[in-house]
């Protein structure tokens, strides 16, 4: 049996086209899904204003957007059952996607660095289809009384749990973030609910005051540039991106003890200036990390059982949102590009 829906691609910058699309079969430990609710990343703003190179922009175009959702279980199956509600889990490693193996998974590093992903809405489709198939492993089911609402977070909260465990982190530790949108402002919910780092030693800064109110219940929230920032601190994680990041790993390397870590998480397309004088003379370990795994998704999904963990992350959603039509799509990446600070979200009818 055959299926027809369609896709809504970005075939150029700022430029959306809806065509058809034919799943001819459901290959073997796939299961049929639909798009019901999902958050716009920084990374699909970045392929729809065309904010990469022209050389990768034309690896990538037609591309299908978000990555980041709730999907419908459209066809029953052995893990699945028809109508039930999954995550979708954007990072397909090379040991499911069956492609050449690579380094990194034939050496057991973590799957969100596979060298041969298909990372959805990037290498391949994202979620702007009306139906699409998806490894069963790469859909992870919702816990009971787990709204879709802070289901739709899971994604960007794995990202946080990815990288915050190959940290090693301690309760015990002093932590500043930067950056106080969704991505910093969910990582510092993670710091104190999974790793119960108490409003003492937990810090969240920002040059935006208003970004900051929202944590101040469980973090202490620092406007920088007007606020004294610690010092001596374990760790400080960069979720600021873009041109911004190298302020902020300027102002982290003052913040940090000797031997401390800096974790980055912010993305940034263009080349940053970082004085290297500070990481040498603190002996100071910097770190990226990127996506996640599957195995990140759990322990994401079960935290979101507790209700004052999940009444919490849902102060990160714009109040506002988009339905995922080509209009509906343009108008929400529009919005979502102001630098609201919040995560917006599209939902299909």
């Amino acid at each position: 049996m055959s299926f027809q829906g369609t896709a809504l691609r970005v075939v150029a910058a700022e430029k959306i086209e809806q065509q058809p699309l034919t799943i001819s079969r459901i290959p073997e430990n796939h299961v049929l899904v639909s798009p019901v609710l999902a958050g716009i990343c920084q990374s699909d703003l970045r392929y729809y204003f065309g904010r990469r190179s022209p050389e990768v922009l034309k690896k990538k175009y037609p591309l299908a957007l978000l990555h980041e959702g709730v999907c419908k279980v459209e066809e029953a199956t052995a893990q699945f059952d028809k109508g039930e509600l999954v995550v979708l889990i954007p990072n397909i490693p090379c040991t499911v996607h069956q492609g050449d193996n690579c380094y990194s998974c034939t050496h057991g590093l973590p799957e969100n660095f596979c060298q041969n992903v298909r990372f959805m809405s990037s290498s391949v489709d994202g979620m702007t289809q009306s139906l699409f198939v998806q490894h069963s492993s790469c859909l992870a089911r919702i816990p009971e009384h787990v709204s879709k609402e802070c289901a739709v977070l899971a994604e960007l909260l794995s990202v946080s749990h990815c990288a915050l465990q190959a940290q090693k982190v301690k309760s015990t530790d002093r932590v500043i973030i930067f950056g106080a949108g969704p991505t910093g402002y969910l990582c510092a919910n993670f710091f104190s609910s999974f790793y119960g780092i108490t409003k003492d030693r937990l810090y969240l800064a920002d040059i935006q005051k208003d970004r900051l109110q929202r944590a101040q219940d469980f973090a202490q929230t620092l406007v920088i540039g007007q606020d004294t920032l610690p010092r001596n601190v374990d760790l400080a994680v960069e979720c600021v991106g873009r041109h911004h990041a190298a302020k902020a790993i300027k102002t982290a390397q003052e913040c940090l003890r000797v031997q401390g870590t800096l974790l980055l998480l912010g993305v940034s397309e263009e080349p940053l200036p970082i004085a290297t004088r500070p990481l040498l003379e603190k002996g100071i370990r910097m770190v990226g990390s990127t996506r996640s795994g599957r195995k990140d998704f759990p322990p994401v999904l079960e935290l979101m059982t507790d209700e004052q963990f999940s009444q919490r992350i849902l102060r990160i959603l714009d109040e506002k949102r988009f339905t995922a039509t080509k209009e509906g799509l343009t108008n929400a990446f529009t919005y979502a590009d102001q630098g609201r600070g919040t995560k917006v979200l599209l939902t299909w009818t």
